[in-house]
């Protein structure tokens, strides 16, 4: 081989070491990116739509740090600065992001980056779930079993039930063993707005008017409220300025439809008023639906005896209903046997949630389980809110029949405690109500107080 050839392969060699030389340089990490480090802060304030995070610049690689922030995901369990991060600056430090945009009860993962020149480095990931911070407080009510009308924790009640508040934020609760209907302002003062703490049965205005026993109670979109007087086995009305008259019922147990004081009910428990005025019964003896008019014409809407069975109002079974509640898109909700119901407009009914086996189990639909659920209540997102009784247990079912305890102790731990998420006591509580800010109302008939839910 002649010096020319040789002197080409030589050529030939050299330049494709230098090829491959610049190549492993370009792909492998430099020991600038090796150094880079960065760790993810703890999450904390988690609300239903957001969250805190952050996270510490442990080392910078030898580089300036360009960009720095959090990156996060409820599908890619190693979220990367492609999915939704924040962006908190540059420079190396310890810094703080708000997460936003979160769904309720969606499990996020998250982690801290930091980029420089040379790449982009992570921390570890963290996983939680997004959900409501929760307050508890007490509204009205000192828990002396008796009857006080003043201001907030002055006032007293006797195993307050049926629970309502207005768009003004106004609740007004059955007080079940004072016979009367009572008025709690924003501001938690007690006054009673009709009936006295003598039981009878009376029409009339203020402490003229009698009740026996007043179980549920609900409002029309004029402030008009609706009583199911369970003792006088009736349904009454209660204009806002505490006029009382008679909507339905003879005063006797039976199952008799008609107008007014021409048709019977077993027992009425809860009620609701739909957008046009009609009133809907939970009558629990009878184990069906009932419905009112505006003219007082009371009809069957949905079940035909004792039992359980989905499918339309004409075959529909319950067995002894006893809360229902309504959400903007006319869809009811009800409770018997410890079983969820929804049911259409048209009366088509079907199981949301519970097994029909008592119990405190969390899950979807046929899964959970609830335990002599009493009080019910609809969010402007149609979120429902249980009132779950024999466990002491307040409990969220989204729209898709996810149920889950939001607060409260459980049947062990029954008592008295204002406070934060699980931290806090209920005894025995019965209504539940929401108003248009989110915020909760419950009767908490075992402690002879009126509790207040707060939701971040």
């Amino acid at each position: 081989m002649n010096k020319s050839v040789r002197l080409l392969f030589y050529l030939i060699f050299c330049f494709g070491s230098l090829i491959t030389s610049c190549s492993k340089n370009t792909d492998a990490p430099t020991d600038q990116m090796k150094n880079l480090s960065v760790s993810t802060a703890p999450i904390t304030a988690i609300t239903s739509t957001s969250a805190m995070s952050g996270g510490t610049i442990i080392a910078d690689g030898g580089s300036n740090i360009i960009a720095k922030g959090v990156c996060y995901s409820s599908t890619n369990t190693q979220p990367t600065i492609a999915d939704a991060k924040t962006n908190d600056g540059s420079g190396s430090s310890v810094f703080s992001s708000t997460l936003s945009g979160l769904v309720l009860n969606n499990s996020y993962y998250v982690r801290a980056y930091a980029t420089n020149s040379t790449g982009t480095a992570y921390g570890s990931v963290i996983k939680f779930t997004a959900t409501y911070k929760i307050t508890v407080t007490t509204l009205a009510g000192d828990g002396t079993y008796g009857y006080v009308d003043g201001p907030g924790t002055s006032a007293q009640f006797r195993q307050p039930y049926g629970i309502a508040v207005d768009q003004q934020g106004v609740v007004y609760v059955a007080d079940w063993s004072n016979h009367c209907i009572r008025k709690i302002t924003v501001d938690g003062t007690v006054s009673t707005l009709a009936g006295t703490s003598t039981s009878g049965y009376a029409d009339g205005t203020g402490t003229a008017a009698r009740f026996s026993y007043p179980q549920g109670i609900t409002l029309d979109a004029q402030g008009n409220i609706y009583v199911t007087d369970l003792g006088n086995v009736r349904i009454r009305k209660v204009t806002p300025s505490g006029v009382v008259t008679t909507v339905a019922g003879d005063g006797t147990h039976g199952t008799n439809n008609g107008t007014g004081s021409n048709a019977q009910f077993g027992l009425p428990y809860g009620l609701v008023a739909d957008s046009q005025g009609n009133l809907f019964v939970a009558d629990e003896s009878n184990n069906n639906i009932r419905k009112i008019s505006p003219a007082g014409l009371v009809t069957q809407f949905v079940g035909v005896g004792t039992g359980y069975k989905d499918g339309d109002g004409t075959i529909a079974q319950f067995t002894s209903p006893f809360a229902i509640a309504i959400d903007q898109q006319g869809l009811f909700y009800e409770l018997d046997n410890n079983r969820l119901r929804k049911i259409t407009p048209s009366g088509v009914v079907s199981t949301l949630a519970g097994s029909g086996i008592i119990g405190n189990v969390d899950g979807v639909g046929i899964n959970a389980q609830f335990s002599n659920p009493c009080g019910l209540a609809v969010d402007n997102q149609g979120n429902i809110y249980v009132v779950d009784t024999g466990e002491n247990f307040i409990r969220l079912v989204t729209p898709a029949g996810v149920v889950s305890n939001i607060t409260g102790s459980g049947a062990n731990g029954a008592g008295y405690l204002d406070g934060t998420g699980f931290f806090t006591r209920f005894s025995f509580p019965k209504g539940i109500a929401v108003d248009n800010k989110g915020n909760i109302y419950v009767a908490d008939t075992g402690n002879n107080r009126i509790r207040k839910i707060t939701l971040l």
